[in-house]
């Protein structure tokens, strides 16, 4: 996917084809896969691929980092033949107006961050890597996709204060650390992982498998991919994001492993999908509506197949969200029970986390308003905390945190 080289803030960017940069060397090694790919619409210019594409489709162009760039934004379904080799050596040489690129930050921010880093400045690179990598193995970092919103200075307030995020956490505080340690580095942006349907043998990569990483320049080698998501969360890399996150409440329904037959209902209907795309995504819609009149016998227009799609969908809907609810109750477990209740007395007070706030910032937050009520509130965000990420005793755990939910008193 985008390969990302400016920062500007808290947001990072493509270079632009105006800048007039030059193709960077590649050298493969092996055979070349090939493979099909079917690209849901999506609005931007880049298409998805896997490293290193040679083989492109005819509507779309190499950049000059091997991002694949259609010729128009994506606005339906596509599906291309591609090839790509997975080893190869990319941009065994840097020019000046790369290096000046892929070594800028913005000025007078992440002071920490760039002390840190500054200690570094003058060991091999690889030992420079591998400084970073051990700062995210030894360090208690947490890799999940809730995590709390981060201050001014956002890689500093990650990496010495909250140390949860996921792998646009780890991949954009590395390439800050390895910038301001003075080697050459950027973002890259795709997909790592996806789930093998067995009804048809094909991969399915969602938007759940979403990633990124960090590529390293190095003399002699070129760009070097380091993950250092890798570093704090092997699983996620190793096994994908469903065995990564110790809540699967955080993973979007068809990602999950707690609903077993509609996830094998999903795959089937997937692989009916999969097929119709194969054979009919080439044909416009006059020869859609005149292959399926040919199948069925009965004459169709683009209305009836119109309020067929949007019963079957409202149907699937209806039975998903009945099976959500019916459920829900069941995915809680005692601790979150007991949480749950604690909110329910302080939004009496007008009292209520905000999207990804830590249970202790709720609390220190809670205790403004409710001075008198400062020990208790803190307590219970320490006791709930232990009992969803640590491995003590849970019973007697679980029992003095509802006597102190019972004793929390809001007048």
């Amino acid at each position: 996917g985008p390969v990302l080289w400016h920062q500007n803030n808290r947001e990072w960017l493509m270079s632009s084809s105006e800048i007039g940069l030059t193709q960077e060397s590649v050298i493969t090694q092996g055979a070349a896969i090939h493979y099909t790919m079917t690209l849901e619409p999506h609005n931007k210019l880049w298409l998805l691929m896997l490293d290193m594409p040679t083989l492109v489709p005819n509507t779309s162009k190499l950049s000059h980092d091997y991002s694949v760039m259609a010729n128009s934004p994506v606005r339906t379904r596509m599906r291309y033949e591609a090839a790509s080799f997975k080893q190869y050596v990319l941009g065994k040489s840097l020019n000046e107006r790369e290096r000046t690129m892929t070594l800028q930050i913005t000025e007078g921010e992440n002071e920490r961050t760039k002390a840190l880093a500054k200690t570094w400045i003058g060991l091999a690179p690889e030992a420079i890597i591998e400084k970073a990598l051990t700062l995210y193995r030894t360090e208690p970092f947490v890799y999940t996709l809730r995590p709390p919103i981060l201050a001014d200075n956002p890689v500093d307030d990650f990496l010495f204060n909250t140390k949860r995020g996921f792998c646009e956490h780890y991949a954009t505080s590395f390439v800050y650390l390895m910038r301001a340690a003075g080697l050459p580095a950027r973002i890259v942006t795709g997909y790592q992982g996806g789930e093998l349907n067995p009804n048809g043998h094909y991969l399915i990569v969602r938007q759940s498998d979403a990633h990124a990483w960090a590529e390293v320049w190095l003399e002699n080698k070129g760009w070097v991919r380091i993950d250092p998501t890798a570093a704090v969360s092997p699983a996620r890399i190793e096994q994908g994001i469903a065995e990564s996150l110790r809540n699967s409440d955080e993973l979007p329904l068809m990602a999950r492993r707690d609903y077993p037959l509609l996830r094998k209902a999903f795959l089937n209907w997937d692989s009916i999908n999969n097929g119709w795309n194969q054979w009919v995504l080439g044909y416009d819609d006059k020869k859609q509506l005149e292959f399926l009149q040919k199948l069925s016998g009965k004459s169709f227009n683009l209305q009836d197949m119109l309020i067929w799609m949007m019963g079957i969908i409202a149907i699937v809907m209806a039975i998903t969200s009945y099976f959500l609810l019916k459920t829900r109750q069941k995915i809680q477990n005692p601790a979150q029970k007991l949480y749950a209740q604690y909110l329910k007395k302080l939004k009496a007070y007008n009292l209520q986390p905000h999207t990804g706030e830590a249970a202790l910032n709720f609390a220190n937050r809670a205790a403004v308003k409710l001075p008198h009520q400062k020990n208790t509130l803190i307590n219970i965000a320490e006791f709930y905390n232990v009992l969803q990420f640590g491995n003590a005793n849970q019973s007697v755990l679980l029992s003095e945190l509802a006597v102190l939910i019972k004793q929390l008193n809001i007048k």
